[in-house]
């Protein structure tokens, strides 16, 4: 089973061969490690304070410019529920992701990329209440891959997001 990976129809056959390999970027935020797929990664920018928004949830640091858009910086250690390195780590990057939502998260360094097969991932249980895609093993560490998707609904988990008015 394909965890949390959207492919066109056409390679629903590429993904049931074992040699199928994705690339991860791994990042560090603090000594937390954890994972993105590079097909989710845009850009990773040096560190600039965001401007705070009015109002907005703890997870959302607020914003910053990274040409020729405006990026909502989410604050990784409170979305992976870890508040304590929110504290004690001061970020030195921020990772730009793909998509509409325009966001980025905080990180203290990029690492490597990894390549893995489908069969390397290890699924995430479903009371998991995080934006995880599933684990992968490392160096003797489990590795949390984080979901683009979810990471927007995480960071403002029982907040309601203000709707554009028409």
């Amino acid at each position: 089973m394909m965890i949390g990976l959207e492919f066109e129809e056409s390679d629903e056959a590429e993904l049931r061969h074992p040699a199928r390999t994705f690339t991860l970027r791994l990042f560090r935020l603090g000594k937390e490690r954890f994972a993105l797929f590079a097909k989710d990664i845009e850009e990773v920018t040096h560190w600039r304070r965001p401007t705070p928004l009015p109002a907005a949830p703890e997870a959302v640091l607020g914003i910053v410019s990274v040409q020729p858009r405006m990026i909502t910086v989410l604050d990784t250690s409170s979305i992976l529920g870890d508040g304590a390195a929110k504290d004690s780590v001061e970020p030195l990057c921020v990772i730009v992701l793909n998509g509409q939502e325009q966001l980025g998260l905080t990180a203290t360094a990029e690492e490597t990329s990894l390549e893995i097969t489908p069969g390397q991932l290890e699924a995430v249980s479903q009371t998991n209440a995080q934006p995880l895609l599933g684990y992968v093993s490392h160096q003797d560490e489990k590795i949390q891959i984080l979901d683009p998707l979810q990471l927007f609904a995480a960071a403002i988990r029982g907040q309601e997001r203000r709707r554009r008015q028409l």
